[in-house]
Formats: C-alpha cells, sequence, structure tokens
C-alpha cells in the first residue's frame, strides 16, 4: 500500500526533548555522551527528517534548545553541544524548507520552572544566582515558552523561519551595571 501524505498529514512538529549533562568536560563518558546526543539531537533530526515527508505545503517544525548555547555553561558542555547542534538544523531546514513554505524556527529558552530545572531552582542559592541571569529577575514559566510556540505554529507566525528566538528574559543582554 502506498503511503498517503494527506491520509496521515502532520501540520506541526514541536520537538522538545531534552536530558541535561551530569558534570563538565572532565567528567564526561562516552556512554553519557552518546545517550545525551540520542536524546537531545539525533532524535530530532530524524523526526525532522521524516516529518517534511507526512507535512502539508505551509506546516511548521518548531525546536526547543537552549539560551545556554549562547553562554558559558561548563557543566553543561555536553547538553549545550547538542542543543547547538539543533540550532544549526533549524537555520539549514528553514532554507531547505522554504519552499514548501514550511517554516522551521527554535525557541531558546533560559531557566525555566520545568521538571528538568527543577533540582537547580529547589536550591534557594541556585535559584537566587539564576534570577540574576537576566533582565527579568525570574525564572521562565512553561507558558511564556508555549505562548510563544502557539505563536509560531498559528498563520500569524507564517512570515518567521531560521530563527532561534531568545526566551531567556534577556539572560544574553550582557553584564549589569554595578548599583550605586
Amino acid at each position: 500500500m502506498a503511503f498517503d501524505a494527506h491520509a496521515d498529514a502532520v501540520d506541526i512538529v514541536v520537538n522538545n526533548a531534552g536530558a541535561p549533562s551530569k558534570g563538565g568536560i572532565n567528567a564526561a563518558t562516552e556512554g553519557e555522551f552518546d545517550q545525551l546526543f540520542a536524546i537531545n539531537l539525533k532524535t530530532a533530526l530524524f523526526i525532522i527528517q521524516h516529518a517534511p515527508r507526512r507535512m502539508n505545503d505551509g506546516g511548521r517544525i518548531i525546536n526547543v534548545t537552549s539560551i545556554g548555547t549562547q553562554v558559558a555553561l561548563p557543566p553543561e558542555v555536553m547538553y549545550l553541544a547538542c542543543k547547538g547542534g539543533i540550532n544549526s538544523l533549524t537555520r539549514n531546514l528553514a532554507w531547505e524548507l522554504g519552499a514548501r513554505k514550511i517554516t522551521v524556527n527554535a525557541v531558546a529558552p533560559g531557566f525555566t520552572e520545568t521538571p528538568m530545572a527543577a533540582p537547580y531552582l529547589s536550591d534557594p542559592g541556585i535559584r537566587a544566582w539564576a534570577n540574576t541571569l537576566n533582565a527579568l529577575g525570574s525564572a521562565g514559566k512553561p507558558e511564556d515558552v508555549a505562548n510563544v510556540i502557539a505563536f509560531l505554529a498559528s498563520d500569524e507566525g507564517r512570515w518567521i523561519t531560521g530563527q532561534v528566538i531568545d526566551l531567556s528574559g534577556g539572560t544574553v543582554l550582557g553584564v549589569p551595571a554595578p548599583q550605586h
């Protein structure tokens, strides 16, 4: 039986898989790297590879990456290397799929109140430090990320493609001036 693209059509794909590193470069093991690579990059790549085959023209692919790819965060080097790969996939596939009006974008959250961040944000000292990293002074909420994903998936997001959108509350704006 031949595949009928319209019977099983996909309009929107959101790649949101993620698993953190367990230490910096000196703690890295080949097994952990293989696991992180499989979860954080390989899975997204193959989902993206198959999605356009099942996707109607004008579809949306939205990847979840990390603002950590824009800053130095040595304990998360392996995780962030994989998410940097997602950023590259996003830009390259946006160009490749543009002729079909399929947009490909990524959102790059900073610290966000999710189960993956819970071990960090449950520590009051780490939470206080994390809150100093962005201009808005707090961790994001899942709905902050979901709202931008919903916009990118909507018809209003049809003219945005190949972008990695900062959802970090301004983490990469720069170093704040000292208070007097």
